[in-house]
């Protein structure tokens, strides 16, 4: 794992490396968002458009099927849709960043974590985007949820980001010495989609047959983090940090053994 003993030594020193590149690193993200959006005439809007859109026909389908009143369900998938959008992304993309950003890491010395990093704070601006979409559709739809439980917000910010970033750096480090990999993230992300509330109400996913994987499962657990003080006037539970602290730990530290291992080697493989 290269990084510049000045810096300091062992995790810290390389933490303190990272962030010398962080120009760099908000450089990059910019210029993702401009890529984005470039010539198109509506611009962020979209990112308030799509996940409302898909939520609204969600909405007419599901609201029926489930005997939910469309103003709860159409609140109920739009959290969904921009929290599915934002680690599904963060990882679809964190995977392939070493690939992507080839020219960088072949021409410079720099920690090439910041690449994965980058593709989660890009999908989180975009949820961020998204958040705002939430916030009108609540004051239009069922503004009596607006309490100041919203202020837990950060809570489920700071695990999703934690989280987030683990897997995109694990990812981009496995798929770039294994390119069939991000074929075998693709499947595990749709086994996910329907093992977790992302569309479906939660209430499927507490059977007894299923419960045991709720109960381990991050991104039910991120739902929830998400939608307990957003949609129900809920504390973040702290089961739910326990999960999603574990799953986000194990990765890291998977991440950091393969960053010590072939850090240097990467190069190579792009």
């Amino acid at each position: 794992m290269y990084y510049n003993s000045a810096y300091g030594t062992g995790i810290l020193g390389y933490a303190n490396f990272v962030l010398s590149y962080r120009s760099l690193l908000f450089h990059l993200v910019a210029s993702d968002l401009r890529s984005r959006f470039r010539r198109t005439y509506l611009g962020i809007i979209w990112a308030l458009i799509i996940p409302l859109s898909f939520a609204s026909a969600l909405t007419f389908l599901l609201a029926g099927v489930f005997n939910q009143p469309w103003q709860d369900m159409v609140l109920f998938i739009y959290t969904g849709t921009i929290l599915w959008d934002f680690f599904s992304g963060s990882i679809n993309r964190g995977a392939d960043s070493f690939s992507e950003s080839a020219v960088y890491i072949k021409q410079n010395r720099l920690p090439i974590i910041i690449f994965p990093i980058r593709t989660v704070i890009s999908a989180f601006v975009y949820f961020l985007i998204s958040l705002i979409g939430f916030v009108f559709i609540a004051l239009i739809a069922k503004p009596e949820i607006i309490t100041f439980y919203w202020l837990y917000l950060p809570v489920f910010i700071v695990f999703i980001l934690f989280l987030c970033s683990a897997i995109a750096v694990f990812c981009a480090f496995i798929n770039t010495k294994m390119r069939d990999f991000q074929n075998v993230t693709g499947v595990i992300l749709q086994f996910l989609v329907f093992l977790s509330p992302i569309f479906i109400v939660k209430e499927v996913y507490l059977n007894p047959k299923v419960l045991w994987f709720s109960s381990i499962n991050p991104v039910f657990a991120l739902c929830n983090l998400l939608r307990d003080p957003l949609l129900y006037a809920h504390a973040p539970a702290l089961h739910d940090m326990l999960v999603v602290s574990i799953w986000g730990t194990m990765f890291w530290i998977i991440s950091i053994i393969l960053a010590k291992t072939i850090d240097n080697k990467i190069v190579y493989y792009i």
